[in-house]
């Protein structure tokens, strides 16, 4: 009797491995497919043809981030700001229109600051707005340094 508990205890132990083991090679063969297929996402493919309605701007877009995060929130247009240690003071933004596209709105932000641009990656659908004068191509290779403020009001 205690071979025959034995034995089925080896049994579910044997199973239990052989479905672990098909579970991690599975979860292997997908980050490896995951690494060489891009992310691609329909939402921010189609968020520069998305209709908006009732859209009235019209506020002093002295700072870029702050602008940009108005503009981001409010009608849920999420993009990439990339942006460099300029100082930047934007113009007033006026924009009336019952109906407006995404991208009719980022235009509309963007007109405050002449010196950037909207690139949409074809890759991912992600939408960047990024200086004129660094090519879009240059972004991703480029290295940052990030720095960023802790709950405790320190700088890393």
């Amino acid at each position: 009797m205690r071979s025959s508990c034995l034995d089925q205890n080896w049994i579910r132990l044997c199973r239990r491995g052989a479905a672990l083991f098909v579970l991690l090679a599975a979860m292997e063969a997908s980050g490896r497919a995951g690494d060489a297929i891009p992310l691609h996402s329909k939402w921010d493919e189609e968020l520069l043809k998305v209709q908006l309605h009732d859209v009235h701007l019209d506020f002093d877009a002295n700072e870029l981030v702050p602008s940009w995060q108005e503009i981001s929130t409010r009608f849920l247009l999420r993009s990439v700001l990339f942006y460099d240690d300029k100082q930047l003071s934007g113009a007033k933004i006026i924009f009336d229109r019952d109906i407006a596209s995404g991208k009719e709105v980022l235009e509309a932000f963007l007109a405050a600051y002449p010196e950037y641009m909207l690139t949409q990656d074809q890759n991912t659908g992600v939408i960047w707005l990024h200086p004129k004068s660094i090519k879009y191509k240059d972004i991703l290779s480029a290295r940052q340094a990030i720095t960023f403020t802790t709950s405790t009001g320190v700088d890393e």
